[in-house]
């Protein structure tokens, strides 16, 4: 089962709640992570019965993207880029027929994880200022190449 943690947390559902797929959600694809060796990424959820789009993640050069939600999320390039898709059935059977793969999946898997916390923790704990001097120390790039009214709706988010 793919972690949902943020899915569920920006969207308020408990972390059991299953999210069922509408019959206007994406057909998913057999990716389920990505390398960016070069360029920006936005990932997105659309939220509300408007369909408001809500920047959830930003990532940059050397990292690993896991999707909030397979069939919900959405990411969108900021600038030119190089990615490298991963399918599941991919990982797992790299998995199982080479078992020390695990250390190495573990380790960035529990990068994402430890990024999405601290997500978590600028929602629950910052103000839309304090986010705002969080951003520009860790990722400036952001306020650089996204667009304004996404990082607006970054900063002033709240539950």
């Amino acid at each position: 089962m793919r972690h949902q943690t943020l899915f569920h947390y920006l969207l308020g559902l408990s972390p059991d709640e299953k999210v069922l797929r509408t019959a206007m959600a994406p057909a998913p694809d057999d990716a389920t992570c990505y390398f960016l060796h070069k360029g920006h990424i936005m990932e997105y959820v659309k939220i509300g019965r408007d369909g408001k789009k809500l920047p959830t993640l930003f990532f940059g050069p050397g990292e690993f993207i896991i999707p909030a939600h397979t069939e919900y999320s959405s990411l969108i390039q900021l600038d030119d880029t190089k990615i490298t898709a991963f399918a599941r059935r991919l990982i797992i059977g790299t998995l199982r027929q080479y078992p020390a793969s695990a250390n190495h999946y573990r380790a960035f898997r529990q990068r994402y994880h430890e990024k999405v916390a601290a997500r978590i923790h600028t929602l629950e704990t910052m103000t839309g200022s304090e986010r705002f001097q969080h951003l520009q120390t860790t990722q400036a790039w952001v306020l650089e190449l996204a667009e304004k009214v996404d990082i607006i709706a970054y900063l002033q988010w709240e539950r």
